[in-house]
């Protein structure tokens, strides 16, 4: 799915009261969680993390470098365009 298809999905489960994680596999592997959040003026919070491979040349914050695994979850989300532009999104 595209990530606009993946998110119209997301929001209406979110609305629904589940907490609903979505991810991309392959070289920039990604996860974002979507959690129903009342205090929220969006009425949800979002945090993502990514999968790494130990040959990132900056860490991600809390993770030593070099290291392999996911990544912390983060409040902070940047969409890059091939994020934007992918057809493999899929909840999980």
């Amino acid at each position: 799915m595209t990530l606009s298809d993946v998110l119209r999905e997301v929001l209406r489960r979110v609305a629904g009261g589940e907490t609903v994680t979505i991810a991309r596999d392959g070289e920039h592997a990604y996860q974002i969680r979507f959690t129903p959040d009342r205090a929220s003026t969006r009425g949800w919070r979002s945090e993502g993390r990514r999968w790494m491979d130990g040959t990132e040349k900056t860490p991600t914050r809390g993770t030593a470098h070099g290291h392999v695994g996911w990544a912390h979850w983060s409040t902070h989300l940047g969409w890059q365009v091939d994020a934007v532009l992918a057809d493999d999104w899929r909840i999980l």
